[in-house]
């Protein structure tokens, strides 16, 4: 996942600094990891719980823009100067692409939840796995769906 995740990465600093290559982020980027790495488990938890506000932070900004733009906030003469609202539902149609559209979204959709496959493993290292287990699961479950 690190290649990929480096790529995305550079590949969404360089939307707006286009004139520098996505090797050079990809290195910066790469480095970054290297030094939160060297500072062990207490700078590596630090990093996480600054990048976890921040992600929280536009996630929270970006329903808020999402919700004004939607009900007609965007500027005028654009397409989001009036309600916008379930337009596409109905033109040019929910399942505009078929089955063959579901099944793709679906993948995407499929792709965004992995990862959770690491609580076994987290489970097998667990000093009481039949209780730490569930427990566990239940808690990635919560957390997908919140």
């Amino acid at each position: 996942m690190l290649p990929l995740e480096l790529t995305v990465a550079s590949l969404t600093v360089g939307y707006w600094q286009s004139d520098v290559s996505v090797a050079v982020w990809i290195t910066v980027f790469l480095v970054a990891i290297i030094l939160i790495n060297v500072f062990g488990v207490l700078g590596y938890g630090e990093e996480e719980f600054w990048s976890s506000i921040l992600k929280i932070a536009m996630i929270v900004v970006f329903v808020v823009t999402a919700i004004v733009l939607v009900c007609g906030g965007g500027p005028s003469g654009g397409d989001y100067d009036s309600y916008w609202g379930a337009r596409t539902w109905y033109d040019p149609d929910a399942f505009a692409n078929g089955f063959k559209g579901v099944c793709s979204v679906s993948v995407t959709a499929a792709f965004a939840f992995s990862g959770t496959e690491l609580v076994g493993l987290a489970a097998a290292e667990s000093a009481t796995p039949t209780r730490s287990l569930p427990r566990a699961i239940k808690q990635v479950f919560w957390r997908i769906t919140l």
